[in-house]
């Protein structure tokens, strides 16, 4: 999906990977093991997520990975996990499951809120002009 949003062929992309095409038609086709070095590969011969890549899969939404493909979301969420983790250390371990369930909540409705809130400016600003 993420290689015919970006218009690309296959045999660039497998060239861009260092792959044969036939190889590169097994990996698209999901024929091989799950390889995340190959993974990225791929995100960077089609400027796209790596990790959203794998959390598509995780989450079984390929569409997942498109929808992240500009935004990086999983890239950012993975750096920002990492430094979290880098801050906190073993304090990691002393967050109880509920209270990581709220925050996480909490911060997908924040987000939520506005992206709905972007849509009803750019609807205001673009709005029907038919009366």
């Amino acid at each position: 999906m993420i290689r015919r949003h970006r218009g690309l062929r296959q045999i660039d992309v497998a060239a861009t990977m260092g792959l044969p095409l036939r190889t590169y038609q097994h990996f698209e086709a999901g024929r091989t093991y799950l390889d995340f070095e190959r993974i990225k590969a791929f995100a960077v011969a089609t400027d796209s997520d790596p990790h959203a890549i794998l959390a598509a899969v995780m989450i079984g939404s390929p569409a997942f990975a498109l929808r992240s493909t500009d935004n990086k979301l999983t890239s950012v969420l993975m750096t920002a996990l990492r430094r979290f983790d880098e801050r906190l250390g073993d304090g990691v371990a002393r967050f109880e499951v509920g209270r990581l369930i709220a925050a996480f909540r909490r911060t997908f409705a924040d987000l939520e809120a506005d992206l709905a809130a972007r849509d009803a400016q750019a609807q205001v600003w673009f709005g029907d002009d038919d009366t």
